[in-house]
Formats: C-alpha cells, structure tokens, sequence
C-alpha cells in the first residue's frame, strides 16, 4: 500500500507542479516548445528510470509475507 501512496504523491505532484515549469520556461524563452521538450525529456528519463529499477527487492518483500 505504501508503494501505491508514494505513486500518488509523485504523480499529484507533478500535476501541480508542471503548469508552473511551463510557466516559467515560457516566460524565459517567449516560446512553449522549449518548455514541451523539456517535459518530454522528464517523460523519457522517468521511463528509463522506470525501466531500470530492479525488481528483484518487490519479490523479496513479497516472499517474506
């Protein structure tokens, strides 16, 4: 349950905070493509990240319940 709360948070979070980092950028660049790359770029690293966690500690937790 507490993996499933630390998702929520994080994705809550970044709902929040996004409009203010498009904000931002847009008002240093005159432009939103820079700020849409910039959101892209956190998608595809969170992705990487995401991919490259190891699954091995879930089973671990998973077989001493």
């Amino acid at each position: 349950m507490a993996g499933l709360a630390i998702i929520n948070s994080v994705g809550q979070m970044a709902g929040f905070l996004s409009p203010y980092l498009v904000g931002f950028i847009k008002d240093q660049t005159g432009s939103t493509d820079a700020a849409l790359y910039a959101l892209a770029g956190l998608i595809v690293i969170g992705s990487v990240v995401a991919l490259r966690v190891s699954r091995s500690g879930s089973t671990a937790l998973a077989s001493v319940r």
